[in-house]
C-alpha cells in the first residue's frame, strides 16, 4: 500500500485534506479503493463521522444506564397520573433505602424535634431528597403518629407538629 496525495479541495475542505495526505488510500476490499480522489474523501469523511458517532454513543451509553435505574417517573403531557392510584402504581417504596440524615435535633417543652433530609428515590441520575420535621413526646417509645404532608405551595411547619407532639403525637411534616 502506498500513500497518494489527496485531491486538491475548496480551502474550508482543506484541514481535512491535510490529514487525509498522512492516510493509506489503498484499503484491501474498500469499494473506494480503486475509485477517484474525490470518492476516497468523501468516503473517508463519512468513516470518521461514523467512528466520531460511535464514540458518541459510548460514552453516553453509561448515563441511559444511569437513568435506567430510576425510581421515579418523568411525566409528559401524554401521561401525566389521572388519580391517586395511577400516581403511585410504578413506584416502589424499597427500592431505594431511605438514607435518613438528622440535620438537626432540639428539646423544646418536652418534644423532641428533628430536622430531617430523607432520600424518596432516584429521578435522572441523581438522589430525591425531602426534608421534614419530625417531632413526638420526649421519652415516648410507641405513640400515635400520623404523616402530615402539605398541598403545593406550602411547606413543613415545626409549630404544628411542636403542637401535636404536645399532644401526644408523633409526626412528620413534610
Amino acid at each position: 500500500m502506498k500513500d497518494r496525495e489527496a485531491p486538491s479541495l475548496a480551502s474550508a475542505d482543506e484541514a481535512i485534506v491535510a490529514t487525509l495526505q498522512q492516510t493509506d488510500w489503498l484499503v484491501a476490499g474498500h469499494p473506494h479503493s480503486a475509485g477517484s480522489d474525490l470518492e476516497r474523501v468523501t468516503c473517508q469523511s463519512q468513516i470518521k463521522k461514523l467512528t466520531l458517532t460511535l464514540l458518541t454513543a459510548l460514552l453516553l451509553a453509561p448515563l441511559a444506564a444511569l437513568h435506567a435505574a430510576d425510581s421515579l417517573t418523568s411525566y409528559t403531557a401524554d401521561n401525566v397520573p389521572q388519580n391517586v392510584v395511577d400516581l403511585w402504581k410504578d413506584v416502589d417504596a424499597r427500592k431505594d433505602a431511605l438514607e435518613t440524615k438528622v440535620v438537626k435535633e432540639w428539646r423544646e417543652n418536652g418534644v423532641v424535634c428533628r430536622y430531617v433530609i430523607f432520600k424518596v428515590g432516584t429521578f435522572k441520575g441523581a438522589d430525591s431528597r425531602i426534608a421534614a420535621f419530625y417531632c413526638f413526646p420526649e421519652g415516648a417509645k410507641k405513640a400515635p403518629a400520623f404523616v402530615w404532608a402539605h398541598g403545593g405551595g406550602q411547606r413543613a411547619d415545626r409549630e404544628r407538629g411542636l403542637y401535636f407532639a404536645k399532644q401526644g403525637y408523633a409526626t412528620v411534616d413534610i
